[in-house]
């Protein structure tokens, strides 16, 4: 039987992490030895935002994704979502493609 004290540790820390604000993913994002590692990203084709859905609603996550692919003058585009990504505290992901609007540069 765990103690009520356990117990009262393990709810609030479960409390904090429905709180945690969501990010974009960057797979590989500490691997010293990855190919531009440290260096500022200079395009974008592919996006991931890892969220908690109790804490994110679907108008952040569409202006989150807008915003990151605007940085590359591109537009999100929805593919799907899952959970096989992001850590346990933003369990859920969900994946864009950036893609250049119809007539915009390339």
């Amino acid at each position: 039987m765990v103690p009520l004290a356990g117990l009262a540790a393990a709810m609030m820390a479960l409390a904090a992490c429905s709180g945690t604000a969501p990010y974009v993913y960057q797979e590989d994002e500490f691997d010293r030895s990855r190919p531009g590692f440290g260096q500022p990203l200079k395009d974008r084709t592919e996006l991931t935002i890892c969220y908690n859905k109790r804490s994110t609603t679907p108008d952040e996550l569409a202006q989150m994704a807008r915003a990151e692919c605007g940085r590359f003058e591109k537009k999100p585009v929805y593919v799907d979502q899952d959970f096989t990504k992001c850590p346990l505290i933003t369990p859920a992901a969900i994946n864009f493609r950036c893609v250049r609007p119809a007539g915009g540069r390339h």
